[in-house]
């Protein structure tokens, strides 16, 4: 299975998660606990939505989302997070 095969249904989002950085770009070093509260990363599928939920993100964008949230998934060894277009925080 490759992701370019994928399609999300309703109101779903696939991200491509990124590895959290463990040093600030001044060389502090950021404790674990710290690195793991939101998660970031780069939508790679977009469902549709619904009649409730018009989908805002499109492939491409980075997203930020709570560590609780989502489906982790992996695919040819890399980390995938499927979750609803609700559970993002932020658009960077």
């Amino acid at each position: 299975m490759t992701v370019d095969n994928l399609k999300m249904v309703q109101d779903y989002v696939l991200v491509r998660v990124d590895e959290p950085e463990s040093v600030t770009p001044g060389g502090l070093y950021i404790p674990k606990p710290d690195r793991e509260r939101n998660h970031i990363g780069d939508v790679v599928v977009v469902g549709p939505g619904n009649r409730k939920v018009k989908m805002v993100v499109k492939v491409g964008d980075r997203v930020a989302w709570p560590n609780i949230m989502g489906e982790n998934i992996t695919i040819d060894g890399v980390e995938y997070v499927k979750l609803k277009h609700d559970d993002l925080i932020q658009v960077i």
